[in-house]
């Protein structure tokens, strides 16, 4: 009896010890808990417009993001800008390949949305907060068929491909790490109580890239999502992506955690949106009538191709005579004429940099020749040199005088030089364009501004001279996104 009064002794007196560590374990929890909750601070919808810029993260694939012609396109890119524009701000793209980076990023408050096909995951959840379903689709298996497929009736056909997921059990099949694809064989493989021998590959690797794969027959089974993959299929007429791994699953844009101005806003638009004809165009230009963007993406003027436009060469020459980079002027042409060489503005602005007969015959140039490519490019490159040579002597930082010749490129010094005095008396500072002349330039189509008696040469469009240097630089971090191979 003594021994057990002993050992219930013990028993209670470790209980006791076990619930004061466990209390006090708690407590320390429970203090944890409270200084992760204020650690964790999320994005505020006013500091974006405050900031006026939409920072995104999104992928370089036809259906999220992708220049074609010098021109920014994609899916996911399309319905960025729009939210952009509803903001009143401008948007800027960063690439990220993989989908843990891409979730690292957000976390770290490196952009405010990621807008790359994310699958809304319960364990996700824990780590970002989705937004509304932009998108829906389900999880396929993509295979190939058999090489007498064309001789093959379709009930034929149908025997001889996978399309009980059960008998991928033994097989080989490939996943993108990360991805919500690895999540669904996982558990595939606990549902059919056998072992699949699963592979995984980087989300550097593009769609097409795997796709090109299992054609060849270099692999065979791939677990993807249906709406990517089905803009890829008519490239490879041998695959089949008809098997269904999973039920229907949301795509959604991610934001920060604890961040619920920004989701609302988001929530807001995509429920104002998602049922008009804008929409719906957007959706089908890049997933049903997608003839057209096909040739877009296949074009050889792709970044994904290094090339812009078939001036490239004569820009990259002209460039490294200034010492500019050549992607920058690359941006520069493409919003003064699209790359069109025979663009002729109302105001007689002619060729690929809309160039000015006077300005041409300043520069010691044919003026009857402005819309020879060739031509053109040495007059506007040689033009920027020396404005930008000019305002190297009063603004010290090299990008910021960049800003200011491009202004005066398209307004003039003149115009430059009177939203420069209103900065100084408005006590902002005249030798930064970002936030400080830029805000005065676009004074100067109002009477109050244009009427000072600091300013000299009267009113003018300014707004056209802000959008003009925003619309080349947005241009010019969209180019820079992508690695050129070197020519």
């Amino acid at each position: 009896m003594i021994s057990k009064l002993r050992f219930f002794s013990v028993i209670i007196f470790t209980l006791s010890l076990f619930a004061c560590d466990f209390g006090n374990a708690k407590k320390d929890s429970e203090k944890e808990s409270e200084i992760v909750k204020e650690e964790v601070i999320g994005i505020n919808v006013d500091d974006i417009i405050k900031r006026g810029k939409l920072v995104a993260i999104t992928n370089n694939t036809p259906t999220s993001y992708f220049i074609y012609k010098g021109r920014p396109m994609g899916y996911q890119y399309d319905l960025l800008k729009d939210f952009a524009k509803s903001l009143g701000v401008e948007l800027e793209i960063k690439i990220v390949a993989s989908i843990p980076d891409a979730i690292d990023s957000l976390r770290m408050h490196k952009a405010d949305i990621v807008a790359s096909g994310l699958t809304i995951l319960g364990d996700r959840k824990t780590e970002i907060d989705f937004t509304l379903p932009i998108i829906k689709t389900h999880q396929i298996l993509i295979q190939r068929k058999p090489e007498d497929h064309l001789s093959l009736s379709p009930s034929l056909l149908e025997k001889r491909l996978l399309r009980d997921v059960t008998e991928l059990a033994g097989k080989d099949v490939y996943v993108e790490e990360g991805s919500s694809y690895y999540e669904r064989i996982i558990s595939l493989q606990n549902e059919i109580g056998d072992s699949i021998n699963i592979h995984t590959y980087s989300g550097d690797i593009d769609m097409d890239s795997v796709m090109n794969l299992v054609s060849s027959g270099q692999i065979d089974y791939v677990i993807s999502e249906k709406y990517t993959t089905g803009f890829f299929l008519r490239y490879y007429p041998n695959l089949d992506i008809e098997t269904p791994v999973s039920f229907n699953q949301n795509i959604a844009w991610a934001t920060p955690k604890n961040s619920p101005t920004l989701i609302d806003t988001i929530n807001n638009w995509i429920e104002k949106n998602k049922n008009t004809t804008k929409w719906a165009y957007v959706y089908n230009m890049y997933f049903k009538h997608n003839r057209n963007m096909n040739k877009r993406v296949n074009s050889e003027f792709t970044m994904e191709n290094g090339v812009i436009s078939k001036y490239d060469k004569l820009i990259k020459v002209n460039a490294d005579k200034i010492e500019w980079d050549w992607l920058l002027v690359a941006a520069q042409i493409s919003v003064e004429s699209g790359f069109n060489p025979q663009n002729q503005s109302w105001a007689g602005a002619k060729g690929l940099m809309q160039i000015m007969p006077a300005t041409a015959g300043s520069l010691r140039g044919d003026s009857s020749n402005l819309q020879n490519p060739a031509h053109n490019i040495a007059l506007g490159v040689k033009y920027d040199g020396i404005l930008h040579k000019y305002w190297m002597e009063t603004i010290p930082d090299s990008i910021q005088a960049i800003k200011f010749s491009l202004a005066s490129y398209n307004i003039g010094k003149g115009h430059i030089y009177d939203a420069q005095r209103l900065a100084e008396k408005y006590d902002y500072d005249p030798k930064i364009w970002d936030g400080n002349v830029e805000i005065m330039i676009k004074k100067l189509s109002k009477s109050t501004y244009y009427r000072d008696s600091v300013v000299r040469h009267g009113y003018c469009r300014g707004i056209e001279a802000y959008n003009y240097v925003n619309r080349i630089f947005t241009l010019y971090q969209n180019y820079q996104n992508f690695e050129i191979p070197d020519s």
